[in-house]
């Protein structure tokens, strides 16, 4: 389960490793959606001392359309949307899936480290296990 030489590796090699095993895991717990289609687009628009939030659908990108507010008529040019851009959000359910993954793998190793008898890798497990002791203790 372990690379042989995990004592030797650097922390971003472990990073690294432990990234590419639990990846694959999460994924295909939590799963993975394709790219949605173009959000529609949000925009604000000041009339007449108003503020209005308006969605305009994304087909409507890049073109000019007429948007009635209190019964004016408004014309107003929508940018075009740039391919293939997408905000960066927080993704909480992979947070905290990757959280839980990684708290099972560190008691595995806790494990097979108590069957070897290893000391030193013992207490530096024991030391990652403190705040989860403490959290589920409150």
């Amino acid at each position: 389960m372990l690379p042989t030489d995990h004592h030797e590796m650097t922390a971003s090699n472990k990073r690294r490793w432990f990234e590419k095993k639990v990846s694959p895991v999460v994924d295909k717990i939590v799963g993975t959606s394709s790219a949605p289609p173009a959000p529609d687009m949000n925009v604000m628009i000041q009339h007449k001392g108003t503020l209005y939030h308006v969605a305009i659908s994304a087909e409507n990108a890049g073109k000019t359309i007429q948007l009635k507010l209190n019964g004016d008529i408004i014309q107003i040019n929508v940018p075009a949307q740039k391919e293939n851009v997408q905000e960066e959000m927080e993704d909480d359910v992979q947070k905290y899936s990757t959280s839980i993954v990684r708290v099972a793998i560190d008691f595995m190793v806790f494990c097979e480290v108590i069957k070897a008898g290893d000391i030193n890798m013992i207490s530096i497990l024991m030391k990652r296990f403190i705040p989860l002791f403490i959290g589920l203790s409150s």
